[in-house]
């Protein structure tokens, strides 16, 4: 994507033969890359991780630790 991004910039900036008429579709490649790009880097692993964080709502830790002199301090997960 940075490469395809990076060589579309020339074009996309009018520079070189014939820029005027192709510097439209170098633009929308450029933005579509970079969308694309954020998108897929940055904005669906944070939904997944809120996402995910919310299907803990309501829930309690389960463990069994136990105390110093050996006793079960269980906790039960409880759903609402």
């Amino acid at each position: 994507s940075i490469s395809t991004i990076a060589g579309m910039i020339p074009t996309a900036l009018e520079l070189g033969a014939d820029g005027a008429v192709r510097s439209p579709m170098a633009i929308a490649i450029v933005g579509g890359f970079t969308t694309s790009t954020l998108l897929t880097l940055v904005v669906v692993p944070v939904l997944c991780t809120y996402i995910y964080s919310l299907g803990k709502i309501g829930k309690k830790a389960s463990y069994a630790p136990t105390s110093p002199n050996g006793t079960d301090l269980a906790i039960r997960t409880r759903e609402k």
